[in-house]
């Protein structure tokens, strides 16, 4: 399925700290994490974009749709924010550190409308990515934004719709360590 109208946005811009080196370059089943979130996302849309930091800019601008973070050290809220401004489209967002999202799950937020789209939990919690970004978001995220509120959750909390999660929740888990990998 190709869903045109929207956009996708991998999230690679963080310190990856406790992975001790660059999440998007890390190897898992025999390709990178960005390989795997590359191809997760190429099989809903036809337009990919990766959400980069000044250095992963310089590495990577050559060979995928780059958008710098135009709020660096901000959290993945600033990385949308900056994708949002830049493309003013709707967006499908995932962070590099998710290789087991599959694409029915994606496909299951996009639905186009005013409201963020996340998946919650029975008891009302937020998985915040991956998550859909409608363009008319821009002004509310920007509000949130300015008030130093980093949270995806709490924006989610003010300008969410749930969807219900129907799948195990191995599907949400991060690699953020090397112990992760195995």
């Amino acid at each position: 399925m190709s869903e045109s109208a929207v956009k996708g946005l991998i999230l690679i811009g963080g310190r990856s700290s406790r992975m001790g080196s660059d999440k998007a370059f890390v190897t898992w089943k025999d390709m990178s994490l960005l390989e795997h979130s590359v191809e997760i996302l190429s099989g809903i849309t036809d337009q990919v974009y990766l959400s980069v930091n000044s250095d992963q800019h310089k590495v990577l601008s050559a060979e995928y749709e780059c958008i710098e973070d135009r709020y660096e050290n901000m959290g993945p809220l600033g990385g949308i924010l900056s994708a949002l401004e830049f493309l003013q489209e709707d967006l499908i967002v995932m962070a590099v550190d998710m290789p087991q999202v599959g694409a029915q799950l994606l496909e299951e937020l996009i639905i186009p409308g005013k409201f963020v789209r996340a998946y919650q939990t029975d008891d009302n919690k937020w998985e915040p990515l991956p998550s859909y970004w409608p363009k008319t978001s821009i002004r509310e995220l920007k509000s949130h934004f300015s008030t130093n509120q980093l949270s995806i959750k709490s924006f989610l909390d003010l300008h969410g719709q749930g969807v219900s999660i129907q799948t195990d929740s191995g599907s949400f888990k991060n690699l953020n360590r090397p112990s992760d990998l195995t």
